[in-house]
């Protein structure tokens, strides 16, 4: 299964919406595809309560362990974010901090496919360092982790857009998309 997850605190998103072209394109070639936004499923920041050291639960009583058979089932994870202040949103780094229970208890994610794309207000506008975020939390969990590849070649899906919709008017960005869809494929 090709899942991707929006960290994007909006419910109608450019992370979102580039995310879903990228399933749709994938979903066309008979793949299993499958989204989660963040933004209608709040997770709450991990406590580190302990409880998950001896087991796959936690005491924060949210959305957080429903989207675990879906990480489990995964083979490759697609992670979105906008850029907020020169890094991932809040929501997707409380996700991310919560998937410790995953580490902790067999590195659930350890030998999955993960690949990452970043939306910025500007061209240099921090999507590298979010994508890098990205990129470490995927190695922490001892997954294989992918860029775009040929023929951009970047860290990943890197696009700019200042209002909804704006990020596929990006043309330079998109191609980066493209690319990561065409990488994603030849994986599944």
């Amino acid at each position: 299964m090709l899942l991707a997850i929006s960290g994007s605190p909006r419910k109608q998103s450019n992370t979102t919406a580039i995310l879903q072209k990228i399933l749709t394109e994938c979903s066309k070639e008979g793949f299993n595809t499958k989204l989660i936004e963040l933004a209608k499923s709040p997770i709450q920041p991990c406590t580190d309560c302990g409880m998950c050291r001896t087991k796959l639960d936690c005491s924060i009583k949210d959305n957080f362990l429903s989207l675990i058979p879906d990480l489990q089932k995964a083979k490759i994870i697609i992670v979105g974010s906008p850029v907020y202040f020169g890094t991932v949103s809040a929501q997707l780094k409380a996700f991310m901090d919560r998937t410790v229970m995953l580490r902790r208890n067999g590195f659930t994610l350890a030998d999955k496919f993960g690949c990452a794309l970043a939306i910025a207000g500007s061209r240099n506008g921090g999507q590298e360092h979010t994508i890098q975020t990205i990129h470490n939390w995927m190695f922490i969990h001892d997954m294989n982790v992918f860029a775009d590849g040929k023929p951009t070649s970047h860290f990943g899906g890197i696009l700019n857009a200042h209002e909804f919709g704006g990020a596929e008017k990006d043309e330079v960005g998109m191609q980066t998309i493209s690319s990561l869809i065409e990488k994603i494929k030849r994986i599944l």
